[in-house]
């Protein structure tokens, strides 16, 4: 038996949670069935469009990552989510080709010109086998300089006469007869695009079964993210990925444990401490890997295998005393401004663990807080590009963050206005006296 380096140990303890990388491993993935299930039958769905949409840090290209894998082909997570029924066969099974839009990409000609030149392409030896049955992470591989997927640039030249619809179709045309199959066209940060007109009308017009688009993007509904989309409402298969249940999360943390310790590293975290980290998430995986990654370190640092409670809660304020304040103590301050009330508004709106919360309830308990007229502080805040925004009227009304992760920062951050740390005790008192 190989004993490891501290070196090594350090390393595994380091990259036990991956807040900064996407899920790939099915055997590392948690949570999400009922989405799993739901995208693998788009996959066989001819004519069908699925959209993943939602909130940052709610593991959006992660589920898109799993999706890849089961339209490749693979195994591994249905059979381990018992749907094996859902299984592609290999005469059904797809090429994938992924871009990620960078903030630059302006059009849905754009999106089929990065799509033709620069896209990831996954098939079938993107997979590294440890066995019959199962599989490791994937392996990324450019099109170009791939003899089984030559492909000659002339069909997509800007000279060409055709439009950049017609050299897609080529394209893919090419693709299918070289590969003999399908072909899943991944569009990730589709929320990037500039100008998204169109791209609802080109999906429609897609008669060809040999091609599927799916895209992901950040968005509160599907009509932010395809202007047109009631052209297509037949053909849309919109996936709302919301926040995760507390026992999917407390699941996170259970892989990372049993992974880490089948390395030789041996670690846990004690039950208050799943529990606290779970609720704490407020259904966010990345928090989890996050704070699980944080709170880890530092037991680990003080010569300790087993995470406690008070672990987390210090992994919690150390990441938003640094990483989290980085990136957001601008934005908080330009938020809120010379208000105080605006602050408290926006500090009491991050206590709500819903993702969209009822408005009414909102006005109810910022007036119990001695918040007056805080209706007027809300529209504030939902002006322009600001924190939050409005969805739906009347007694339906609900708020939301336009960024989860910036929410739990205003939840964890100190105050700007002294009087306003009042909000944080006021929640305390009516909802967790326990943490007073």
């Amino acid at each position: 038996m190989n004993t490891l380096s501290k070196q090594d140990i350090r390393v595994a303890i380091l990259n036990a949670f991956t807040p900064n990388l996407d899920i790939r491993d099915p055997s590392t993935f948690a949570g999400r069935k009922s989405l799993i299930l739901r995208l693998a039958d788009s996959l066989v769905e001819d004519g069908s469009c699925p959209v993943i949409y939602g909130q940052q840090g709610l593991g959006k290209t992660s589920l898109a990552m799993q999706i890849i894998r089961i339209a490749l082909g693979d195994v591994e997570l249905l059979e381990n989510l018992e749907a094996s029924d859902r299984i592609i066969r290999p005469d059904r099974a797809f090429e994938v080709l992924y871009i990620a839009c960078p903030e630059d990409t302006q059009s849905k000609d754009d999106i089929l010109r990065r799509l033709m030149e620069e896209a990831t392409v996954y098939d079938e030896t993107s997979f590294v086998e440890k066995d019959r049955t199962h599989s490791v992470a994937l392996k990324f591989g450019p099109i170009e300089g791939r003899s089984s997927w030559t492909y000659n640039r002339s069909l997509s030249q800007s000279s060409d006469d055709r439009t950049v619809e017609e050299q897609f179709f080529a394209f893919i045309d090419h693709l299918v007869s070289k590969s003999k199959r399908r072909i899943l066209c991944v569009v990730d940060e589709f929320d990037r695009v500039k100008n998204r007109k169109g791209m609802a009308g080109f999906l429609k017009n897609i008669a060809d079964i040999n091609v599927k688009f799916l895209l992901i993007g950040v968005a509160t509904d599907v009509s932010s993210l395809l202007a047109d989309h009631r052209s297509i409402e037949r053909k849309l298969n919109p996936v709302h990925v919301q926040e995760m249940e507390e026992y999917e999360l407390e699941e996170i943390v259970s892989l990372v444990v049993r992974r880490t310790t089948d390395m030789g590293v041996p670690i846990n975290f004690n039950d208050s401490a799943r529990k606290y980290l779970a609720e704490a998430a407020h259904g966010l995986p990345w928090y989890v890997h996050a704070v699980g990654q944080e709170s880890l370190r530092i037991a680990w640092d003080s010569g300790y295998t087993s995470v406690m409670k008070w672990d987390v809660e210090s992994g919690e304020h150390k990441l938003a005393r640094d990483q989290l304040k980085e990136q957001f103590y601008g934005l908080y301050r330009a938020i809120i401004g010379r208000s105080q009330n605006r602050e408290r508004v926006l500090r009491l709106v991050s206590k709500f663990r819903d993702e969209r919360v009822p408005l009414a309830e909102i006005h109810k308990t910022a007036r119990s807080f001695g918040i007056t007229q805080p209706s007027t502080y809300i529209a504030s805040l939902c002006e322009g590009e600001r924190a939050l925004v409005k969805s739906g009227s009347g007694l339906g009304a609900t708020v939301s963050f336009r960024n989860a992760i910036f929410k739990r920062y205003v939840h964890l951050c100190e105050p700007v206005f002294t009087d306003s740390r009042d909000i944080d005790i006021n929640w305390l008192r009516t909802y967790d006296p326990e943490r007073l």
